[in-house]
């Protein structure tokens, strides 16, 4: 037992460290670009298709967008392998990211929801008992973001095989509309570019019309998302554009944003800047310049404040209800299948349904 979760934890490890050097290596922002992306792929030659499988591994499994490369794929090597290459590289990194949240994540959720969310658990037990309907129809609805849910769904209860097999057919459909379009788009055949769209849409219109024609159950939200961080906000804002009923939840608009704008990336990449501008002082002795002083801290500390007040404009919850979302601040608890509460920080308290 011992020797396993060592082999688990090694792996975890390894895994991080690739992750940490291929996307050094790669320079992954370029791929976000199709015309890039398809003159670095192309530079492969016969490898081409090799190093397509694994820049597309390694970018869901990096959370970063993979629709560029489903274009890309259908200009380089048109609809049919293009969807080959595609589904293949998207199922393994899926997989993997499945298997790290299952192996990493599973036991620290179950050990903080035990026995205190018995609601969250009916859900777990549902998710593991319908696992393969379940992913076949998320992965089938381009609505759900993909690289979430490969994340999302290893903290269930679902079964590997049903989660695998889920993935694998289900997205054969978009996948096959994404590079069909990158095919058409390439050969500027406009009349296979129309039928790529009328397929997406008729893809994406699936939730909206299941949805209508379920049973109807009284409700205020469509979504519920509880956590302003840059997962929610991600989540909460492309439901609402979709079409879709949100309610964003968080303890309060200076939480909106979460630990990349208030304590990690956005401070952390301010003071980087700092120190850059510093180093670039002290170099420029070389050239003759010289540069005297103490760097003030106060003067610094006002700078990143600065940065994140920028950035909190277009990130707190005035700015979401403009954009027709709406949002609570406080605490969020599940009181019901389908309800939750928000306590205030004053100790207000209203109860909300969701699906």
């Amino acid at each position: 037992m011992k020797n396993i979760k060592l082999i688990k934890l090694v792996g975890g490890l390894l895994l991080v460290l690739a992750m940490i050097f291929l996307v050094r290596e790669l320079d992954l922002t370029e791929y976000l670009s199709v015309s890039k992306a398809q003159e670095k792929i192309s530079e492969f030659g016969i490898l081409a298709p090799v190093f397509f499988i694994v820049t597309l591994i390694v970018m869901t499994i990096s959370f970063l967008p993979v629709t560029p490369l489903d274009f890309v794929a259908g200009a380089l090597f048109g609809t049919f392998l293009g969807v080959v290459y595609v589904v293949i590289g998207a199922t393994i990194g899926a997989t993997i990211a499945f298997w790290f949240t299952r192996t990493f994540g599973r036991p620290f959720v179950e050990k903080q929801l035990a026995g205190k969310f018995k609601k969250l658990d009916y859900y777990d037990k549902k998710i593991s008992a319908n696992g393969l309907g379940i992913m076949l129809f998320l992965r089938l609805v381009p609505l759900f973001p993909f690289n979430g849910l490969n994340f999302a769904m290893g903290l269930t209860k679902i079964k590997f095989k049903d989660y695998f097999l889920g993935t694998l057919f289900g997205i054969i459909p978009g996948s096959f509309a994404y590079v069909y379009f990158g095919e058409s788009l390439a050969m500027a055949n406009w009349n296979n570019l129309v039928i790529a769209v009328l397929l997406l849409i008729s893809l994406a219109s699936i939730y909206p019309i299941y949805n209508k024609f379920r049973k109807k159950e009284k409700k205020e939200f469509d979504v519920i998302v509880i956590g302003a961080g840059s997962g929610g906000l991600n989540i909460a804002s492309f439901m609402n554009k979709a079409g879709f009923k949100t309610l964003l939840i968080d303890k309060s608009d200076e939480n909106i944003g979460g630990d990349c704008l208030n304590f990690g990336c956005v401070p952390s990449k301010a003071l980087i800047h700092v120190a850059k501008t510093v180093r670039s002082g002290h170099n420029a002795q070389k050239y003759g310049i010289e540069i005297n002083g103490l760097v003030d801290m106060e003067k610094v500390r006002q700078h990143i404040k600065n940065v994140q007040k920028k950035i909190r404009k277009n990130e707190r919850a005035s700015y979401f209800k403009k954009q027709g979302m709406e949002v609570r601040l406080g605490i969020a608890k599940f009181v019901a299948k389908n309800g939750i509460k928000v306590e205030r920080v004053s100790g207000t308290l209203k109860g909300l349904k969701g699906k």
